[in-house]
C-alpha cells in the first residue's frame, strides 16, 4: 500500500483568505483528487486549493496498490488583542501576540513602539509575544503602537501576498 500524507502530518491546514495552497500527493502512477462532495478536481500530482473544505486524493502505485488521504483547508482568522496584563492569571493575557492559527503566516514580523516612536519590541516568531518588558525592565502602563507584517505562503499558481496591519495595545499593570 503506498504511503501518502497530503497534509504533512496535519489534519487541518490553515491558509489566509484570498490566498491558495498547493497540495502535493507525492510521486505515484495515478491520482484522483476530489472534494468533500466526491466531485473530481484533478488527476495530477498537485492540486491548487483556494477555498475551504475537505480535499482527498486516491493514489495508485506501480503495483496497482491504492491508498487515500484527505486534509481539511480552513481560512485563518488572525487577530491582535487590544490589551494585555503580564501578571494576569489567564495565560492568554500575559503577553501580546498574534492570536489564531499563526501557522498560516509566512515572513512574520511584529514591531511595538512606545508613544515617542521608539522601538520597544521586535519578533519574527509568531509563537512569541511581548511580555511587557523593555531591556529587562517592566515597561510602564501605557498605550503602545504595533505593526504586524506577514505574507501568505506561495502556491504553484499564486505569488505570496504581503499584509501590513497596525493598531494600538494597552499594557495594563
Amino acid at each position: 500500500m503506498p504511503t501518502i500524507d497530503i497534509g504533512a502530518g496535519e489534519d487541518i491546514i490553515y491558509i489566509l483568505p484570498n490566498s491558495s495552497i498547493t497540495l502535493d500527493a507525492g510521486i505515484f502512477d495515478q491520482y484522483y483528487w476530489e472534494d468533500e462532495d466526491g466531485n473530481l478536481l484533478g488527476e495530477g500530482q498537485y492540486l491548487d486549493v483556494d477555498q475551504e473544505g475537505v480535499y482527498a486524493v486516491t493514489v495508485t502505485d506501480i503495483n496497482c496498490c491504492e491508498n487515500r488521504d484527505e486534509v481539511e483547508i480552513k481560512f485563518a482568522n488572525i487577530y491582535m488583542p487590544n490589551a494585555f496584563r503580564p501578571g494576569s492569571q489567564n495565560p492568554v493575557n500575559t503577553s501580546f501576540k498574534a492570536l489564531g492559527p499563526v501557522t498560516a503566516l509566512n515572513q512574520f514580523q511584529l514591531l511595538i513602539y512606545n508613544r515617542w516612536g521608539q522601538l520597544v519590541y521586535e519578533s519574527t516568531d509568531p509563537f512569541q509575544g511581548w511580555d511587557g518588558k523593555v531591556k529587562g525592565e517592566d515597561a510602564p502602563q501605557a498605550t503602545y503602537i504595533w505593526q504586524l507584517t506577514y505574507e501568505s505562503f506561495e502556491s504553484q499558481y499564486q505569488a505570496a501576498q504581503k499584509i501590513v496591519e497596525r493598531g494600538i495595545v494597552n499594557l495594563i499593570r
